[in-house]
């Protein structure tokens, strides 16, 4: 058996020689062999992690080709794969509304795993600088335009130049005063003497509550804000002389693209009271219009807001089912690119402030025509003083927009809405 299966063996090996031998030596017969395909070169994505957005969006930027919008935090990842070796920065290309971003490890290369590394994190902008050189010292309140100023408020400002204090004094004259109660001149408040007013803010600088402290009643405003500087919710409280509570309103907001989309007023005491109003904005950021909803009832109120060469021009209040029927119009008019004259023409009042400036361009008076007949009624004299003076931001529900301000797109707010910054500052060239 041993020798049989040698013999095969050997028998195999001739075969195959003679095979050889017989036929000669052909490389097309016998191609190398075609190497293998190398594997694909490993490829890798970039990205990383975004915090501290408040609100809108921001823009990223991977080198010059790619951009990519960010309305949320948590992790992000630019589009497209790039090989080892590739070499990044990230930028900041769109800044959310109220807010600074600012890219960490943002520049490097592409080693052998994906880019998780970048940090993306938002913060408020901070408070405006004391950029102001004139600030209000008084406003001087001449209820019957007799030429004694009955009443008189005074304003103290810390080192930084916001607000801090404000000091009412009202001194009857004898002489009986305008009927003003209807709009924002202070005669109601005159015949109640005195009373002072405190400003707080939080550590980032926004006021946080305002204080109104008079011998028979308190009342607080208090504002907590948003870190982009929108307001997240409010309470306006009236208290009792003996410090009880007396009411309060509640308010919280909402907001798209960095504006006010709407509100909500609550009476925690009567919780089948509310009021919602729902803001829409145009172009540049700019208020419309809104409507004011009321329940119990549905009742509603729909305000149309104009605006020319950036500045308030009119509001138009009317009832949405009845429109053309106007329960008020407001218009303001600007002379030298300065508002010279309000107007208000309501159903049941009509009255004109009419400002007036000094030759440094400060708002010096304002006077009050009722009834828009020619005639002043009340006046108020403006007191301006040299020192830094800090816009402070403070919000009052549906308030009309102080025609003196312009409108300013750059900020988290715009006038019409309820944000506003208190008007007692002003600059000298």
């Amino acid at each position: 058996m041993l020798v049989l299966k040698k013999s095969i063996r050997v028998l195999s090996v001739l075969s195959a020689m003679s095979l050889g031998a017989c036929g000669g030596s052909n490389d097309s017969d016998n191609p190398s062999p075609t190497p293998p395909t190398p594997p694909p070169a490993a490829t890798y994505t970039v990205g990383g992690s975004l915090s501290g957005l408040a609100g809108g969006s921001i823009g990223l930027r991977l080198n010059s080709a790619s951009d990519l919008s960010l309305s949320v935090n948590g992790a992000f990842t630019f589009a497209g794969v790039q090989s080892s070796g590739f070499a990044y920065t990230v930028t900041v290309t769109t800044q959310p509304a109220g807010q600074t971003c600012t890219v960490a490890n943002g520049s490097g290369a592409v080693g052998s795993a994906n880019v998780t590394s970048i940090a993306v994190s938002c913060e408020a902008v901070p408070p405006p600088a004391a950029a102001f050189n004139r600030r209000v010292r008084s406003m001087r309140y001449d209820f019957d335009n007799n030429g004694v100023f009955e009443g008189a408020e005074t304003y103290s400002y810390d080192s930084t130049g916001k607000v801090i204090g404000s000091t009412w004094t009202y001194i009857d004259d004898g002489v009986t005063d305008a009927d003003l109660v209807s709009f924002d001149l202070r005669s109601s408040i005159g015949a109640g003497g005195n009373e002072t007013g405190m400003f707080s803010y939080d550590v980032d600088g926004r006021l946080e509550r305002w204080t109104t402290q008079a011998t028979a009643a308190r009342s607080e405003l208090n504002f907590r804000w948003r870190t982009n500087g929108t307001l997240d919710t409010a309470t306006f409280d009236d208290f009792s002389g003996s410090g009880a509570l007396v009411s309060r309103l509640n308010f919280a907001t909402t907001y798209a693209d960095g504006r006010l989309a709407s509100w909500e007023a609550t009476l925690p005491d009567t919780p089948i009271f509310s009021q919602e109003l729902a803001l829409i904005h145009g172009g540049g950021g700019v208020l419309e219009s809104d409507t004011l909803t009321t329940t119990p009832g549905g009742t509603q109120e729909r305000r149309e807001l104009t605006w020319a060469g950036g500045r308030l021009s009119e509001i138009r209040t009317f009832n949405p089912s009845a429109p053309t029927a106007s329960l008020a119009i407001t218009s303001f008019e600007f002379t030298g690119g300065r508002p010279s004259r309000r107007l208000h023409i309501g159903q049941s009042q009509t009255y004109s402030w009419n400002y007036a400036y000094d030759a440094s361009g400060l708002l010096e008076h304002k006077r009050v025509d009722l009834n828009d007949d020619g005639s002043i009624e009340a006046a108020v004299a403006i007191e301006w003083e040299e020192g830094l003076c800090a816009l402070v931001t403070f919000w009052a529900p549906r308030a009309e927009a102080d025609p003196v301000l312009p409108v300013d797109p750059d900020r988290a707010y715009i006038l019409g809405d309820g944000h506003a910054p208190l008007p007692l500052c002003g600059n000298v060239p």
